[in-house]
């Protein structure tokens, strides 16, 4: 379960054509750039004036392209090869265009754990009931 997630989360910038939650500039001072953590309270020194990678999956293009397109300096614009929406912006749509397969999914598992219930209680009294009888 962990592994799929995990291989969903890698491939959606590559099926969504997205980038980054809001666009490739947040893996400008992302862990991907061995970039520092911030402490507790939430204070770093960083500077914005080193260049720093993209994911191959950000780019839109042949591996050997690509790999020059994800370099980036700050001072350069973001190559067009590099997908620049956002992946939130894009899965919340996504969302909205399936809401009526995902409504269905759901409803259809409360059917049949509902189902399953009554099934269940209908046992559970039909063992009760022959228990009285025998003596």
């Amino acid at each position: 379960m962990e592994y799929c997630l995990l291989e969903e989360t890698r491939l959606m910038p590559f099926k969504l054509k997205c980038c980054g939650v809001n666009g490739p500039s947040d893996w400008a001072e992302s862990t991907f750039n061995n970039k520092p953590e911030k402490d507790a309270l939430g204070l770093a020194i960083s500077s914005t004036t080193s260049s720093y990678n993209i994911p191959l999956s950000c780019c839109n293009g042949t591996i050997e392209i690509c790999k020059t397109a994800v370099k980036v300096e700050p001072s350069v614009p973001i190559s067009s090869l590099i997908y620049h929406d956002g992946c939130s912006a894009k899965l919340v749509e996504t969302i909205r265009q399936h809401t009526n397969v995902f409504i269905a999914i759901v409803a259809t598992i409360g059917i049949v754990e509902f189902l399953g219930l009554m099934c269940s209680l209908i046992l559970c009294c039909s063992v009760h009931g022959t228990d009285r009888y025998k003596n």
